[in-house]
């Protein structure tokens, strides 16, 4: 069994005592593992591509990071309003 999975079942023990902070931790722990696959699985893919392109400078990794940040906040925020003030 994995330090996640056992995590969580000590986690639903204390679940009668701490129901809202036992969700939220359950419910961040299976975000974060899913966001960690997901950013594993994309490294993986692309790593054997490596030789095949030039390195990026720390400003072009800023850039797309900041763009992959604001790109999410908008698919996950809808109702966020850009243009206030």
């Amino acid at each position: 069994m994995s330090n996640h999975n056992e995590l969580i079942l000590k986690l639903k023990e204390k679940k009668n005592t701490h129901p809202n902070i036992i969700s939220f931790w359950i419910n961040l722990l299976n975000q974060k593992r899913k966001s960690y696959t997901q950013c594993y699985k994309e490294i993986s893919e692309n790593f054997n591509e490596l030789d095949q392109i030039k390195d990026l400078s720390k400003e072009q990794i800023i850039l797309i990071t900041y763009l992959n940040n604001f790109n999410y906040d908008i698919n996950n925020n809808e109702n966020t309003n850009y243009n206030e003030k």
